[in-house]
């Protein structure tokens, strides 16, 4: 590998000396018109110690002076940080560098942890059927707090599919142009829905006459044509993909009653 630093015209003096200046690799390969990857290179080779991040993160700063000034006597007056980014900008970070600059002592998060009375309030809205969302409202947190609260003590949420959605229909779900219906989760045959816990209503139909549930490799044909019509007697049970209007029966005889089996090796 040919060390292109030794073409440069700079001293590695010198782009050190540029370095502790700077602060950056990037801005002395710039300074010098020069590859970053050689600056970088060169700053190994005499060992000089990277300190550009940290310099910057601990004196670039986002605001003036004056503004730090307003910020950090708002933050005492009770003002909190993200109330103060959207006043003057820039991030949380920033704000919070500016006030730790001035060595103030940051507030705890005004929400306090999950009470007892609180989670009993869960317990029981929950219990009455009410979603996350509503519980939310009803006791003055968010959503994603209901959420982890009721994960963290193991209350289990209710139907995967909100049962307030306007396509539910007592646990059917129109699903393009099929239904999908609910499986419980001892049902015997959830191992077939997806994710969810929802199944395509012509597939567990088939399953529960067959006593089994379907392999990936099987699908199950309507046989007029109606997909909401999944009587067992317009179903008939497929290997791999069919379209739309096809029917397999034995041409010698019209049966309809057919069956796979693999080929002898």
């Amino acid at each position: 590998m040919v060390d292109r630093s030794r073409y440069i015209k700079q001293t590695d003096e010198e782009i050190v000396t540029a370095y502790q200046t700077l602060k950056s690799a990037a801005k002395v390969a710039k300074h010098f018109g020069i590859g970053g990857t050689t600056v970088e290179r060169i700053l190994k080779r005499n060992k000089v110690t990277r300190d550009g991040r940290s310099h910057y993160l601990t004196t670039v700063r986002a605001y003036t002076p004056e503004q730090e000034l307003e910020i950090v006597a708002k933050y005492r007056n009770g003002t909190w940080a993200s109330d103060l980014v959207k006043e003057y900008g820039g991030s949380a970070y920033s704000i919070n560098q500016a006030i730790d600059r001035h060595g103030i002592t940051k507030r705890p998060n005004p929400y306090p942890d999950l009470t007892s009375d609180q989670l009993e309030t869960i317990k029981r809205l929950h219990a009455d059927g009410m979603g996350q969302t509503q519980i939310s409202i009803e006791i003055g947190r968010s959503q994603t707090f209901v959420s982890h609260a009721m994960k963290k003590h193991g209350i289990a949420p209710h139907r995967p599919m909100n049962y307030t959605h306007g396509m539910w229909k007592g646990g059917k779900l129109q699903s393009g142009k099929y239904l999908a219906v609910l499986l419980d989760r001892n049902d015997p045959y959830y191992a077939m829905a997806r994710s969810g816990g929802y199944v395509m209503e012509h597939r567990i139909v088939m399953a529960r006459y067959l006593g089994r549930p379907l392999t990936r490799t099987e699908t199950v044909h309507h046989i007029n044509g109606d997909t909401s019509d999944n009587r067992i007697e317009n179903l008939q049970l497929r290997q791999g993909r069919h379209g739309k209007g096809a029917v397999t029966y034995c041409v010698d005889c019209g049966s309809h009653n057919i069956s796979h089996k693999p080929l002898p090796t």
